[in-house]
């Protein structure tokens, strides 16, 4: 809506080499299967001018593996963007049994501080594949097809052959 977001300050100095904040989905009223989604997103909007780099950390259940993926924030203050965390590559019996979630601020930095803006934290799901042709002359939306150079077209058949001479 715009009225309200999650301000997150960080300072890392020798003592405290870490910024991280998370949350853990049971405890905090989220299921901990994620297997219907395809990523994690959120709205972020920066506010010191340092380069950053926010890392998500996926802990599971029952295993020591964890699951990393990061974003990097060029230097300057920007607007809002939306910031994905992309689940693919994660078995699905590890999404099954979400643990924690955790934010990095800067991972590999020492002595970085500064502050950003959350808003909609959300699971997407996973988006609908729809097929635009698999070349059996099944129907596809798609008739005609150019060559490389654009300057010929070829139309597909609507007639189902079982053999392909290789000849056009």
């Amino acid at each position: 809506e715009g009225t309200h977001s999650y301000k997150v300050i960080y300072q890392k100095s020798a003592a405290y080499p870490y910024a991280y904040f998370g949350f853990t989905p049971v405890q905090d009223g989220i299921q901990n299967d994620f297997t219907k989604y395809g990523s994690l997103r959120f709205d972020l909007k920066k506010s010191s001018s340092d380069p950053m780099v926010i890392l998500m950390k996926l802990e599971f259940n029952g295993t020591t593996e964890t699951f990393e993926r990061q974003v990097a924030f060029p230097q300057g203050i920007g607007n809002w963007q939306e910031v994905a965390f992309d689940f693919s590559g994660i078995p699905e019996d590890k999404l099954r049994s979400i643990k924690n979630v955790l934010f990095f601020v800067d991972p590999s930095g020492t002595t970085t501080q500064g502050h950003f803006f959350m808003d909609r934290l959300r699971l997407a799901e996973r988006p609908t594949l729809e097929m635009l042709d698999d070349f059996d002359g099944n129907h596809s939306l798609i008739q005609s097809y150019w060559d490389i150079d654009g300057d010929k077209v070829y139309t597909r058949t609507l007639v189902s052959t079982d053999k392909v001479d290789g000849t056009f």
